[in-house]
């Protein structure tokens, strides 16, 4: 099961740096390798929202890559303690 989840960070990974790339054509060069059927200026309106998104993709790979990293068990440290000590 870990080895799944380093996987699937990966792949947030892989999904961030597709879509920011997709978000740059879709600013400096609207009509690349277009499929849509959005007009250029209607691509380059939402090119921010996508550099927005796969930063966010991007993020969210690394952050729980470098958790993987810090902590390969998985193992989950409660902060609480209760009156029996630390659960």
């Amino acid at each position: 099961m870990a080895k799944f989840k380093k996987i699937a960070q990966w792949v947030n990974v892989a999904i961030g740096l597709a879509w920011i790339l997709m978000g740059l054509r879709n600013l400096y060069m609207p009509g690349f390798l277009s499929i849509s059927h959005l007009s250029d200026a209607d691509k380059a309106g939402l090119a921010p929202m996508d550099l927005v998104v796969g930063v966010l993709w991007l993020f969210g790979g690394l952050v729980g890559l470098f958790q993987s990293r810090r902590n390969p068990e998985r193992k989950i440290d409660s902060p609480a303690t209760t009156i029996f000590g630390r659960q």
